[in-house]
């Protein structure tokens, strides 16, 4: 080997090293502003952000355990500034379905309580006495 070999090799190594380190720090600068938007972070929309190849930050596992671990970290805001995680809005969602389930059930019962006080008046109204065997009645009119 000629001593030039070894110095291009160096060289070639060097401008490597500086490559990938100049797209690492194009995808921690897109992680960064995509946090600050509160955008949604994936490994593809990071890598396409950075305009880097995916397989870049599966090379890196660095890289890709930090977008992993911005990904469980709030990631929207709300008007007030104030950080809001994926997680709780989940939560907050089967919250208000619980609570829209609740309310069902609560208009059901008030519905049937409604009309049953609607039939008990018009059989007064009517002048009729209510029957002693109303739940035959019921049985029969749902049969």
């Amino acid at each position: 080997m000629t001593p030039a070999v070894p110095a291009r090799n160096a060289a070639l190594t060097a401008g490597r090293q500086a490559d990938s380190e100049r797209r690492r720090q194009r995808v921690l600068a897109a992680l960064q502003q995509a946090q600050q938007r509160g955008e949604e972070i994936t490994a593809s929309s990071i890598a396409r952000k950075a305009r880097v190849d995916r397989t870049f930050l599966y090379r890196h596992r660095d890289l890709l355990q930090i977008v992993h671990a911005a990904q469980q970290a709030p990631a929207t805001t709300s008007g007030a500034g104030s950080k809001v995680s994926a997680a709780s809005l989940r939560a907050d969602l089967i919250n208000a379905q619980e609570r829209a389930a609740r309310l069902n059930r609560r208009v059901n019962q008030l519905e049937e309580n409604l009309s049953k006080s609607l039939g008990q008046q018009v059989w007064r109204t009517a002048g009729e006495e209510a029957h002693d065997d109303i739940a035959t009645l019921q049985c029969s009119w749902r049969i």
